[in-house]
């Protein structure tokens, strides 16, 4: 996938409303990685980079999900 089939595709999901909610999110990151293999040379790498796309749903205030389904 290019960026721009990725930004395209985030833009779909919340047109559509299928982005997870905050908490949602991070359950989902948890699962990510313990759906890694931990004895994979390139582990410590995979876990850096789904947290720190953790860490972007983290910084969200906590009223964001509500903009977000527009209450």
């Amino acid at each position: 996938m290019t960026r721009t089939d990725v930004a395209l595709r985030l833009s779909e999901l919340t047109d559509l409303d299928l982005a997870k909610l905050p908490d949602d999110a991070v359950s989902q990151v948890l699962q990510m990685i313990g759906e890694l293999n931990p004895s994979s040379s390139c582990y410590e790498s995979n876990v850096e980079t789904i947290l720190s796309l953790g860490a972007v749903i983290w910084t969200f205030p906590p009223h964001m999900d509500r903009v977000a389904s527009g209450v």
